[in-house]
Order: structure tokens, then sequence, then C-alpha cells
């Protein structure tokens, strides 16, 4: 695990924290992660971003080539969640998908009550992702912008990033 900070490299020593090899497509993995960083960081306001390939409300997300293509389902996302969302005593500002077609209303339905606002795609998302370099210089430059507010940005981020290219047709 890492914090991320301005200039820092990924690289094991720069982790605080070495879990070895885990199952990104266990729910419990999930549940442990949102709930360690958002106490061990508590802030004012909080963002959950998964990122991999999307399946839609029918093949999930999160998907762990190294344990058998094991993915996180919708409904296992969801008591992740709960349970994380449960032992912070909060909701989460926003629930993002970086992934292909999650924007599904069977997949917003199933984070109800767990997030404020909601980012997804019912598309599919271009292979490199969501122009993160560019969503966080604007959260750097205004870090009290609103949750709603940070969701523009990182839509338009992401239309500006891939304007003119076969992923926005």
């Amino acid at each position: 695990r890492f914090l991320i900070t301005e200039g820092m490299e990924p690289w094991a020593d720069s982790a605080y924290e070495d879990l070895g090899e885990v199952n990104m497509g266990d729910p419990a993995v999930l549940s442990d992660f949102a709930t360690d960083t958002f106490l061990r960081f508590k802030a004012a306001k909080t963002c959950l971003i998964l990122w991999d390939h999307g399946a839609s409300w029918y093949g999930g997300c999160c998907r762990d080539q190294t344990s058998s293509n094991d993915s996180l389902m919708t409904d296992e996302m969801r008591d992740a969640l709960t349970d994380a969302t449960g032992t912070i005593g909060t909701q989460v500002d926003i629930i993002g998908f970086d992934a292909c077609v999650m924007a599904s209303i069977e997949v917003v339905y199933a984070f109800e009550g767990l997030c404020v606002d909601f980012v997804a795609s019912e598309s599919p998302v271009a292979g490199t992702g969501w122009p993160y370099d560019n969503v966080l210089q604007w959260l750097a430059g205004s870090p009290s912008m609103e949750p709603e507010q940070l969701c523009e940005v990182m839509v338009s981020e992401y239309v500006i990033e891939y304007e003119g290219s076969s992923i926005d047709d």
C-alpha cells in the first residue's frame, strides 16, 4: 500500500505496507482496503476509484488474473463497501469506476446509500483509463472543491484526453 505524494515513485521501498500477493477479486480485500484507507487517512471528503476491465452487473470488475480470474461481482462490491462504510461510519463521497460499462442502472443502484456521487461509463473506457495527472492537478489547485465538482472534472478531463480518438466515437 502506498500513500501517493508528489514525486513519489511506486517502488517497494516507498510502500507503507506490503501485503504480498492478494486476490483483488476477493470482496474481503476491497473491504479491508477501503476501511484501512479511510480510517488511516481521515479526510473531510472521500473518493474510491475501482480500476480494471469492467463487465457491468453480469461480469463485475477487478478481475485478478493471478487468482483464477476471480472478479468482484456487483453484490460482492456492495457487501464489501457496506462493511467498510459501516466501520468508518459514513458514506463515501464518490465511488468511481475507471472501467468499461459500469454505469448500468443495476450497478448504480447497487451503491445506493453507500456514496453521494457515482462516476462511471456506460461505454468502453480507453485502455489507459482516466487522466489522473490532470484530475489530480485540478484537485491540488482546488482542494476544497465539492465532490460533485470533482466528478465533473473527472468526466471533462476524460473527454478532453480522448477527444478525436476512436474511443470517443
